[in-house]
C-alpha cells in the first residue's frame, strides 16, 4: 500500500510529499528484508533522490548520503544501475557540472544490471531530456522519434517529451517552433488542464485561454511542497501577467482559491501587481535552489522566461 501511494503521489499528486512515505517504506524493508520486494526498495530510493529536486532546503550533504545509499542498494541487489546514473546526470546538470553529466549519461546508456523499470518510452524520454538540457536539439529529435511516431508510448509519454520540446522552444527558439510543439501537446491535455510550458505559450498566443489555465494551475500547484513545480508555475504565470498587461490596463477576472496570498473577493486582479508577485516568488525559489546547488541553473531558466518577447524586439 505504501508503495502504491508513493507512485500515485509521484505521477499524479504533489511529489514533494512522498519523503515521509519513502523513509517509512525503506526503513521497514531494511529491518525486514523480503527478496521479492527488492525492486520496490531500490525504486523507492530512486524516487527519494528526486526530493532534492523538489526541496531546496535539503542540503547537499544529505543528497550525497542518499546517493551513497542508492549506489549500495544497486550493487547489492544487482538492480537499477541505469536509473542510478540517470539520477547522477540529472544532479550534475542542475549543478552545471557538464563533464560529470556526460560521464554519467554514458554509463546510463550501458547498464550492467536489469532496471527497476523496463519502459522503453521512459528511456527515450530520459535521452531526450538529457540532450535538451545540454542543448543538443538534433540528437534530442533523433532520440524522440520512436515516441513521436507512435511506435512506443506509455502513461507518461509523449506528454513529458512534448513538454520538454515546447519549453526548449520557448527558452531558445521562436514562437513558430513553439507553436509546432504546442499543437502536438494540446490534444494530450484536457480542457484548461494546467501545463507550465503550455501556459507560457498561451501567454503569447491566446490570453483568454491562458487566464483559464492560470486559474487551473494556481488551484493545482499553489501551496504544494514541490518547489520545482511552484517555480515553473510562477514563471509561466509571470509571463501571462506581462502579456496581458501589454494588451490591457483593466483588471483581469480570475477565480482563485481563498488560500492564494493575493486573493480578491471581487475576483478582479491588477495584472501588473500579480506579475510582480509571481516574478518575486520565482526569483526567491530560483535563488534558494541555485545557492544550494552552487550554480545558476534556475536563474538561467528565469532569464529565458521572456525569450520570445526579447527576440520580437530584435526583429525589425
Amino acid at each position: 500500500m505504501r508503495s502504491d501511494l508513493m507512485i500515485e503521489l509521484t505521477f499524479h499528486g504533489d511529489e514533494g510529499t512522498i519523503l515521509p512515505i519513502i523513509t517509512e517504506l525503506t526503513t521497514i524493508y531494511e529491518e525486514h528484508p523480503i527478496e521479492d520486494a527488492a525492486t520496490d526498495y531500490v525504486y523507492a530510493i530512486y524516487l527519494c533522490i528526486n526530493q532534492w529536486v523538489c526541496h531546496p532546503q535539503l542540503p547537499l550533504s544529505q543528497l550525497d548520503g542518499m546517493m551513497e545509499r542508492y549506489k549500495k542498494a544497486v550493487y547489492e541487489y544487482h538492480l537499477g544501475d541505469k536509473s542510478y546514473y540517470e539520477r547522477c546526470w540529472e544532479i550534475a546538470v542542475r549543478q552545471e557540472k557538464w563533464e560529470l553529466a556526460e560521464e554519467a549519461y554514458q554509463k546510463f546508456l550501458h547498464p550492467k544490471f536489469p532496471d527497476t523499470s523496463d519502459c522503453a518510452a521512459c528511456t527515450c524520454y530520459s535521452k531526450v531530456d538529457y540532450f535538451l538540457e545540454t542543448k543538443q536539439k538534433a540528437k534530442a529529435l533523433q532520440a524522440a522519434q520512436p515516441v513521436l511516431d507512435g511506435t512506443i508510448t506509455c502513461e507518461q509519454e509523449p506528454s513529458r517529451m512534448l513538454f520538454d520540446f515546447l519549453q526548449f522552444a520557448l527558452d531558445y527558439e521562436t514562437n513558430e517552433e513553439a507553436t509546432h510543439w504546442a499543437n502536438l501537446l494540446r490534444p494530450q491535455l484536457a480542457k484548461n488542464e494546467y501545463d507550465a510550458a503550455m501556459l507560457r505559450w498561451l501567454a503569447y498566443n491566446d490570453i483568454p485561454k491562458a487566464l483559464r489555465m492560470l486559474e487551473s494551475g494556481i488551484a493545482e500547484i499553489w501551496g504544494q511542497w514541490d518547489q520545482n513545480a511552484v517555480f515553473h508555475l510562477c514563471t509561466a504565470a509571470w509571463m501571462v501577467c506581462l502579456q496581458y498587461s501589454k494588451q490591457s490596463a483593466e483588471p483581469a477576472a480570475l477565480t482563485l482559491p481563498k488560500t492564494f496570498p493575493l486573493w480578491q473577493e471581487n475576483s478582479l486582479y491588477a495584472m501588473d501587481t500579480l506579475g510582480i508577485f509571481f516574478q518575486q516568488q520565482a526569483q526567491k525559489i530560483a535563488q534558494a535552489f541555485d545557492t544550494r546547488n552552487g550554480s545558476h541553473y534556475y536563474q538561467t531558466k528565469l532569464d529565458n522566461a521572456n525569450h520570445l518577447q526579447q527576440i520580437e524586439r530584435k526583429i525589425p
